[in-house]
């Protein structure tokens, strides 16, 4: 009984995954840093795939678009040693 009930779970997280393979790269960097845990492996395979066949253009484009700050502001201050 474990076992169908198990089965079905998987089953019902397969069902309702996100499919990052049929989304632009502009679609993709749109979701970067909202992707849920569950999601992550998928969106980086996606992405890893788009980037690698996109032109240098498209590439340069897409890492100056990446989201949060640049200088490091979100980062954690004082906690380390001095």
């Amino acid at each position: 009984m474990r076992k169908i009930i198990l089965a079905l779970a998987t089953l019902s997280v397969l069902a309702f995954a996100t499919d990052y393979s049929t989304m632009s790269t502009t679609d993709l960097a749109a979701l970067r840093g909202t992707v849920p845990a569950t999601d992550k492996t998928a969106f980086q395979s996606a992405m890893q795939s788009k980037m690698s066949t996109a032109t240098a253009e498209e590439r340069s484009s897409m890492k100056q678009s990446k989201s949060g700050p640049a200088d490091g502001t979100g980062l954690k201050k004082g906690g380390g040693r001095k």
